[in-house]
């Protein structure tokens, strides 16, 4: 055993003797998604949405910086709102009064003339809306985050929970509303909150990472260079088989049997191959085959006579047939060899089951 392994080894040990088990209390948590912007905003919008808090926490957030602005109705609520300009906001609400849109900002800093455009194009649907007076931008971020925006008002999460603090969600009514307000404002607490001049606690989760960072970091290394090899290790193997390989990327390679490269290109369809980052040892690998980018006058016709449905691009999110999962396994060449007569064997299976498709081709 080497000098690294010997080392992880004591670190997999000290990890055992460590208490690790956090408990899971938030959503976020449960889905490893606290720091995804986007969802963060649909769960703000939701809340925004509901008749139990919506107006109590708009009314509370304007309150931070406009303690002269009380809303008194909400007419509409909408995540990733379009504007004619093509900017996209995070949230755009129509009050009575008002046009609100709130950029949430977890991590990320704000991009060039973002706000500035956001607040032009508030203006313009103001001009054109009866009834509205006054525009508001609410640049939502945590405090840890120094971003700001010099066109919308600046609140930080931690004013966002302490405003949040002061609404009873024991007088709703509706127990899953209910839930998601105090999900959302203990996942703030948790993630997002700093309290200033309150010293974080150095956990010994953190004293046990600090002390095995590099070699964590070596290992990660090398991991990642024995993948990639593995990845040209199968691209090698495809080229000498029946099939070859139309395209390849970070997770995917787009594959087409021999001989059928410029035809089956032509009308966009392909066998494709896809990989999780975890897929060298007891993982999986994905087969499907796909119909995308079809060209020419003919893509009504090509997708009519593969049956699909609507005439739109299908992209890696839309194949036409999913095929079965191949279990996959690196650990030596024969385990290798085997793990790629699997692949051969399932996209031969998918081909047979549908000889159509050829027949179309």
């Amino acid at each position: 055993m080497n000098e690294v392994d010997k080392k992880f080894e004591n670190f997999i040990r000290a990890i055992r003797d460590t208490d690790l088990k956090k408990e899971i209390r938030t959503i976020p948590e449960v889905y490893g998604i606290q720091y995804k912007e986007v969802y963060i905003t649909k769960w703000i919008t939701y809340l925004l949405k509901t008749k139990a808090f919506g107006i109590d926490i708009l009314n509370l957030l304007l309150s931070i910086n406009r303690s002269d602005v009380k809303i008194g109705t909400i007419k509409k609520v909408h995540a990733e709102y379009v504007f004619d300009t093509k900017r996209r906001i995070d949230i755009l609400i129509f009050t009575d009064k008002y046009l609100i849109g709130i950029e949430n900002k977890i991590w990320s800093g704000e991009q060039e003339n973002q706000t500035s455009d956001y607040k032009a194009c508030m203006e313009t649907i103001k001009a054109k809306t009866k009834g509205i007076e006054d525009c508001i931008g609410i640049f939502l971020h945590p405090e840890q985050n120094s971003t700001n925006s010099d066109h919308f008002d600046n609140v930080t999460y931690t004013q966002l929970y302490n405003q949040l603090k002061k609404i009873k969600s024991c007088e709703c009514s509706d127990s899953f509303k209910k839930m998601m307000f105090e999900q959302f404002t203990m996942y703030v607490k948790e993630y997002l909150y700093m309290n200033n001049g309150e010293f974080p606690e150095i956990s010994d989760n953190v004293k046990l990472y600090a002390q095995y960072i590099n070699i964590i970091s070596a290992i990660s290394d090398d991991y990642k260079s024995t993948s990639l090899r593995i990845i040209e290790w199968l691209k090698y193997k495809f080229k000498n088989s029946q099939y070859e390989i139309l395209e390849a990327g970070n997770g995917y390679m787009q594959i087409v049997p021999r001989g059928c490269k410029e035809k089956w290109e032509a009308i966009g369809f392909h066998l494709e191959i896809l990989w999780s980052r975890d897929f060298m040892i007891n993982g999986e690998i994905e087969i499907e085959a796909h119909l995308e980018k079809t060209k020419g006058d003919n893509v009504q016709q090509i997708f009519h006579k593969f049956d699909v449905a609507n005439v739109e691009y299908r992209g890696h999110d839309k194949p036409l047939v999913k095929g079965n999962s191949v279990s996959c396994n690196f650990e030596t060449e024969t385990k290798a060899e085997d793990t790629f007569k699997q692949i051969l064997n399932e996209m031969e299976r998918l081909r047979k089951e549908h000889e159509d498709w050829e027949t179309i081709l």
